[in-house]
């Protein structure tokens, strides 16, 4: 139907102009801009060294009780879905590996969950934890598996 083409392709033009502001404006902010259907988030915290030690952890202790193929990466690149209008920066996310074998972004919709994020997940997306999780919980589920939260950093 063309008036659902037409209003598809606008939210993806007003898609593309969220994006290019968050491009623009990222290194003049403190922690990172993320958009969610189309609006934009902006998580206040930094990476730092406790962070990204809990971060380093938790992917451990994911990928010794995930199956063979699955990988709880912390790196880069992010997850992005024009149809959607997400932009995702996770500090992990819960992906196979065949899904990583792509040009520019992930595909929210091809991973299996992310955690350290404060940011909603998106409708049929996956499943997320977020830090809240690991502050006040002693085991989490993230996806099917479970882990514990000791000895895990604890900052603000």
């Amino acid at each position: 139907m063309t008036i659902a083409s037409d209003d598809r392709n606008r939210d993806v033009i007003r898609y593309q102009a969220v994006r290019d502001l968050v491009a623009r404006t990222q290194g003049n902010v403190p922690g990172k801009l993320e958009i969610t259907r189309g609006e934009v988030i902006h998580d206040r915290s930094s990476p730092e060294g406790l962070h990204e030690l809990t971060a380093a952890r938790v992917s451990r202790r994911l990928e010794k009780v995930m199956p063979e193929g699955l990988l709880a990466h912390t790196g880069t690149p992010d997850v992005e879905d024009v149809s959607q209008g997400v932009l995702r920066h996770p500090d992990i996310i819960v992906i196979a590996e065949a899904d990583m074998e792509v040009e520019g972004s992930f595909d929210p919709r091809t991973g299996e969950g992310a955690v350290l994020s404060d940011v909603h997940p998106t409708p049929g997306g996956p499943r997320y934890a977020t830090r809240k999780d690991f502050l006040y919980r002693e085991e989490i589920a993230i996806g099917e598996w479970v882990i514990s939260t000791e000895n895990l950093p604890r900052y603000p």
